[in-house]
């Protein structure tokens, strides 16, 4: 019974993850894009209506959290009933004829558990409209900028009379760029800026601060990792302290986004964040390097390492295998490692806080259950054994990295083996950069390594599939053609046809599996920016990549790739730029480096019709030339017909060229008009209003930029208008 109730246990583990992934899976398909469909859906009117509608979505979201605990707190006590009734069992008469019920409940809690673990992430609440506010303080942390300046906490956040102003615990992030020594942790700052973010993390924007001369203590820990980061980013260039305090402390935000990128696009992130692969790195240099003396050091070093990381999951799940497998090896015995997985997956869901699924949990436990399903055999070659717990990870996980963000990346199965040791060589060489007398040999080591690293990469990003964009196609059949074939490689049998008829089988899905993919136009938010995507059967256009508070990584990232693969439209390989202001055209550079792409354009007064995007029929119209020293008052437009409606989507314009480009187009009803420049601007606006009637207008902006000048001037006329700030705008719904 023992046994039977370990198996069990392995079993419940299994279910638990793959009831996370299913539902991590379907809600990565359907859920958010109805999310944001609804959304974008409603009209928008008073801002008070707004405000009601965010209070009636959090309400709800309140209670489906309180509804979905209860009966996650049911379903862990049945796990638990389950469990000891296995155990208990043991050694009783008859026995065997009542496990298979109590087998079958501890299944079923963990079905639920998991279910309740892959639920969507509720999305964070935005704060009013962005205001100046002064707030005093004392720094918890801070990290410097790269390019000056830095990010920070404040906690005892107090109003400028020194009376309290929130919990001693919450935390405000400061992000500034004054010049200048940057302040200590422990000092209490007088911070002025601009508030931003969302209720859950907010921070001050722009933010500058002044020295109050007064400090209070920080927690041991919190000083400790102060002090190495100091001493690292003194000690190192700003590229290498940035990665060694990635790796050593999991504190990210001083990493170049050069070589963040780089790592992004093959598929190398997770040598990044600290993870179990980091702390059996860790245990096997502190076995291999302290004298039999010392080794009764190694797991205190190990907590050490794993607190100045921050004690995250990671961490736990790491730190329980590695405590049972050392505690049955002191016994004389081995575990299996799936009874390592599923002791690390019980633990780490019984004692950290519920929350859903994110990528890290998928992901890790994942990634491992693929090695284990598939391990290579001792006797096979050198090359197998380097190159097969790659591609069992790859298969593992591609799934779940394509329902995220629509991409694979399959260079990771070559590289994930040569930069596993150089993962090494860098927390060995962080660690002798803290010392006295070496730091110059560990920064110079250090220096030449990056730079191959940096020239290695960018080789082979010049290559093709670094990544591959694939939001085009379903995440269920990535999902059962990745593992399919993984199930395949590991199957017991040795028959090669019957192998390869299996994943030729599964290869195939992909291209047989039936696609719901309806054409489409999409203004997607972007804050204070434009990007809208014209998708049709076989190819897509993007019509400006711009924003003026996202960084050009995160809205290619975050914003177009995960909206993209929700509704399996191509990848845009045409690219037309309205006109040069940043806030249109920061992503074009990093959307070329992932996807070639061609740009079209015609003369000022000129026009030209883009083929080849069917259902629709794309005119392109550039306006008259622009005046000296002014790009908004020309640029380009797109007007889009098709699917029994017509739209014109503008950039810029404004005043006498918005006229003559709006005489320039038949004067018949719109279905949707993007207003110019954001909704910020009403010259020219009345005229093409009046002559092209639509029905309903889209306006691209930031929380920052309301009021809308363009709004009485709509409500007047009686015309639907939607903003970006709900979610990303559809037609046809």
């Amino acid at each position: 019974m023992g046994k039977l109730a370990t198996h069990g246990a392995v079993a419940g583990a299994a279910v638990y993850l793959a009831a996370a992934l299913a539902r991590f899976l379907a809600n990565a398909g359907t859920a958010e894009a109805a999310a944001a469909d609804e959304a974008a859906a409603a009209d928008e009117g008073a801002a008070a209506d707004e405000g009601a509608a965010a209070d009636e979505g959090a309400a709800a979201a309140e209670a489906a959290a309180g509804t979905e605990g209860v009966w996650q707190g049911t379903a862990w006590l049945g796990a638990l009933l389950a469990l000891a009734a296995l155990f208990s069992g043991q050694g009783q008469e008859h026995a065997g004829r009542r496990r298979w019920p109590r087998v079958a409940a501890l299944l079923v809690c963990a079905a639920l558990l998991g279910w309740a673990r892959g639920q969507p992430t509720p999305p964070p609440t935005p704060l009013d409209d962005p205001r100046p506010v002064r707030v005093q303080g004392r720094l918890l942390s801070w990290q410097p900028h790269p390019n000056g300046g830095g990010w920070g906490l404040l906690d005892q956040l107090q109003d400028l009379a020194g009376q309290p102003i929130a919990p001693a615990s919450f935390v405000l992030g400061l992000s500034s760029h004054q010049p200048g020594p940057p302040p200590r942790p422990g000092q209490w700052l007088q911070c002025c800026g601009i508030l931003a973010g969302s209720q859950e993390r907010p921070r001050l924007q722009r933010g500058a601060w002044i020295d109050l001369h007064r400090s209070s203590s920080l927690a041991p820990l919190d000083e400790l990792r102060h002090r190495l980061r100091q001493r690292l980013s003194l000690r190192l260039s700003p590229g290498e302290s940035g990665h060694a305090q990635a790796i050593l402390l999991g504190e990210r935000h001083a990493f170049v986004p050069a070589r963040r990128q780089l790592y992004r696009r093959l598929g190398l992130l997770h040598l990044l964040a600290v993870s179990g692969l980091h702390f059996w790195l860790w245990d096997a240099l502190l076995r291999r390097s302290l004298p039999a003396p010392l080794r009764r050091l190694r797991w205190p070093a190990l907590l050490l390492g794993g607190l100045l990381a921050g004690a995250g999951p990671a961490v736990v799940r790491a730190g329980t295998a590695l405590a049972l497998r050392d505690l049955c090896a002191q016994r004389g015995g081995r575990v299996p490692g799936w009874r390592l997985w599923a002791a690390a997956l019980w633990t780490e869901a019984a004692l950290l806080p519920a929350r859903p699924a994110g990528l890290g949990f998928l992901l890790s436990y994942g990634a491992t259950a693929g090695l284990m399903l598939w391990r290579a055999p001792a006797s096979s070659s050198r090359t197998r054994r380097l190159l097969q717990p790659g591609c069992a990870a790859f298969l593992a996980t591609a799934p779940v990295l394509h329902a995220f963000q629509g991409t694979l990346e399959p260079w990771s199965i070559l590289l994930t083996p040569l930069m596993v040791p150089l993962l090494a060589l860098r927390l060995v060489l962080g660690l002798i950069a803290l010392l006295p007398w070496l730091g110059a040999l560990a920064a110079g080591s250090l220096g030449l390594l990056g730079g191959a690293e940096d020239r290695l990469l960018g080789a082979v990003c010049t290559l093709p599939a670094t990544p591959m964009l694939l939001p085009q196609w379903p995440d269920a059949a990535v999902a059962v053609a990745a593992w399919g074939v993984l199930l395949a490689a590991a199957s017991a049998s040795r028959r090669r046809l019957w192998r390869g008829a299996w994943v030729a089988a599964c290869a195939g899905v992909v291209l047989l599996w039936p696609v719901a993919r309806i054409p489409g136009v999409a203004c997607l938010p972007v804050d204070h920016g434009l990007l809208v995507v014209v998708a049709g059967h076989r190819r897509s256009l993007v019509f400006d990549i711009g924003s003026r508070e996202r960084p050009p990584d995160a809205l290619i990232e975050r914003i177009l790739l995960p909206f993209l693969n929700r509704r399996n439209w191509w990848p845009p390989d045409r690219l037309v730029l309205s006109h040069m202001d940043w806030d249109h055209r920061s992503g074009v550079d990093t959307w070329k480096a992932w996807q070639e792409v061609e740009t079209l354009d015609c003369p000022p007064g000129d026009e030209a019709t883009i083929h080849g995007l069917a259902p629709w029929r794309v005119r392109l119209l550039h306006g008259v030339a622009p005046l000296p020293g002014e790009a908004n008052a020309g640029g380009q437009a797109l007007e889009v017909n098709g699917l029994g409606g017509r739209l014109l989507l503008l950039g810029d314009p404004y005043g006498k060229a918005l006229e003559e480009l709006g005489e320039r187009l038949h004067p018949e009803p719109l279905e949707v008009l993007l207003l110019p420049h954001h909704g910020l601007t009403t010259d020219g606006v009345p005229a093409l209003l009046e002559r092209l009637q639509p029905r309903l207008c889209w306006i691209s902006c930031a929380r920052r930029d309301r009021p809308l000048p363009v709004r009485p001037l709509l409500e007047r006329r009686g015309l639907r208008w939607q903003t970006t700030l709900r979610g990303a705008l559809v037609w046809p719904r």
